[in-house]
């Protein structure tokens, strides 16, 4: 239907009004809309607003013309612009009062990138991290993303920010919300394709199995919720 409506509006860019030119006995002419005419006088409005008044006798002829008014095409709104990213970051990673470690991590993000004219992400996320720190963790976050250029330009810094759930993949054996804030330097080398270096740190919860030895030497297993922190650098390649 959208369609059709645009269609339309570009054919009936040119509207065509009815006007009269009002020739006079010496030659001029005068093209407009006749405001008032009777055995006396003739009154015309050009289309510039301005009035001319002639006297009857001085009128030999008025004819009507098909006068084009050009009407000025008005651009039509972009619609969101699908923009997919390729995430790389790495680092240490923490579980506060247990161990440290270190992470990897990648992932696709999908999403428009541009809004209202500017050049802002936003979209989804999914990828996966190992994180090191004791045993292995290995999580498949899948999150709600947007980044927002803090300057306009080809080079910008830009924060990103992300929330939602990393599922467990073997361990923890349960997982937990996850989120992350980026501070990046992005390099918009095309209109489509873009280049961001900067830094990130993550908040990942999960939910783990610890086992420990009873005095007499029994091994105890117990569930425990884990706040893992990675801080590291990113590099994304948009496109």
């Amino acid at each position: 239907m959208k369609k059709h409506l645009l269609l339309l509006f570009i054919i009936g860019l040119a509207v065509t009004m009815q006007a009269e030119t009002v020739v006079l006995s010496s030659g001029k002419t005068i093209t407009g809309e006749i405001l008032l005419q009777n055995d006396d006088v003739v009154l015309v409005r050009d289309k510039d607003g301005r009035r001319y008044q002639f006297m009857r006798a001085d009128v030999t002829e008025i004819k009507a013309e098909e006068v084009v008014e050009e009407v000025e095409e008005q651009p039509t709104p972009s619609s969101h612009k699908i923009s997919l990213r390729l995430d790389f970051a790495g680092g240490a990673a923490f579980i506060p009062s247990i161990h440290d470690g270190g992470f990897f991590g990648v992932d696709m993000q999908i999403g428009s990138r541009q809004i209202k004219g500017k050049k802002i992400f936003l979209g989804g996320s999914i990828g996966y991290t190992g994180i090191k720190a004791g045993n292995w963790y290995n999580i498949i976050p899948i999150m709600a993303v947007v980044s927002v250029p803090l300057m306009e330009g080809k080079h910008a810094p830009e924060i990103g920010v992300g929330l939602g759930y990393g599922a467990a993949v073997k361990k923890p054996e349960l997982g937990g919300i996850c989120s992350r804030i980026d501070l990046s330097w992005r390099y918009q080398f095309s209109d489509k394709h873009a280049l961001l270096l900067g830094v990130r740190a993550n908040f990942q919860q999960a939910k783990v199995e610890d086992s420990e030895l009873m005095p007499n030497n029994i091994p105890y297993t117990k569930q425990n919720i884990h706040n893992i922190v990675t801080v590291g650098v990113r590099m994304a390649i948009a496109f």
